[in-house]
């Protein structure tokens, strides 16, 4: 079958395809006929052949260095007609706004008209932060902040926070209050149960900054407990970040003289 056999059916000659598109994928059904009897389902490729802000008009910037890609195009048969779906891939950091995109699909010439929605993603990393308070005073650590998303974030961590003391989970999970623990460590996503024993003082020696979409920036993280630790404890505390989270795990490595056992006897002291 030639691409000039093929007709659109359910994608109008004028009027353009609205759709909405949120992260990296977008996909469009269509339906096309083929003028002869021999007609035969294959893959067709689909180009990406522009794109531009909606109402920008032709003299509009090309946008194409967002990699808009298409995959190629599979059809099947639907009675006298094939069926299919466009997809389309597109840049993670495409900034929000509504897009007109042309296509090339088997020689036919569309545009598509998406929107894309606002994606504060933000990866860190590690999680936990794991901390060591023992030599006392501001402890630091370092903490990757990734922008998966559209639009600028600010990174700004700073301030005090609750602290909670980690607590083993029971093994008797046919107690109410016992389930009611269980589901409060797993909301907290923690290994325990966190019983609040103070505050958490964070603040970032280089300063707070704006991370821009498709970047990363690692940076330090000074924290201060303010309360008693136990040194064969673990504390933990939580920093909502947009959609995400800054897990630190509160230690103390180095355990006081007193808690360290006694040689044994006969041996070297």
């Amino acid at each position: 079958m030639t691409d000039e056999t093929l007709q659109l059916i359910e994608w109008p000659d004028k009027a353009p395809t609205s759709a909405s598109a949120r992260r990296s994928g977008l996909t469009i059904p269509l339906r096309l006929k083929g003028a002869g009897s021999d007609a035969i389902p294959q893959a067709r490729e689909v180009r990406v052949t522009g794109l531009k802000r909606a109402g920008d008009g032709d003299n509009g910037k090309d946008l194409t260095a967002f990699q808009v890609k298409a995959a190629p195009l599979i059809l099947g048969r639907e009675g006298d007609t094939m069926v299919g779906e466009v997809s389309l891939r597109l840049d993670r950091t495409m900034p929000p706004g509504q897009y007109v995109a042309s296509l090339k699909i088997a020689g036919l010439q569309r545009d598509v008209i998406f929107d894309v929605v606002e994606d504060p993603s933000l990866r860190i990393r590690p999680s936990p932060l794991v901390i060591d308070v023992s030599k006392g005073g501001a402890s630091e650590a370092s903490v990757s902040f990734e922008n998966r998303g559209n639009i600028e974030l600010s990174i700004d961590v700073r301030g005090e926070y609750p602290l909670g003391l980690e607590e083993p989970l029971a093994a008797d999970v046919t107690d109410t209050d016992v389930v009611l623990s269980v589901l409060t460590a797993a909301l907290n996503r923690a290994r325990g149960v966190l019983t609040d024993v103070g505050t958490l003082g964070v603040t970032m020696p280089d300063g707070s900054f704006t991370l821009a979409p498709g970047t990363a920036r690692t940076c330090r993280i000074a924290v201060t407990p303010n309360a008693k630790l136990d040194p064969v404890r673990r504390y933990r505390a939580f920093i909502p970040l947009f959609a995400s989270e800054l897990e630190i795990a509160v230690v103390t490595a180095i355990k006081p003289e007193g808690d360290k056992p006694a040689p044994p006897k006969g041996g070297k002291t």
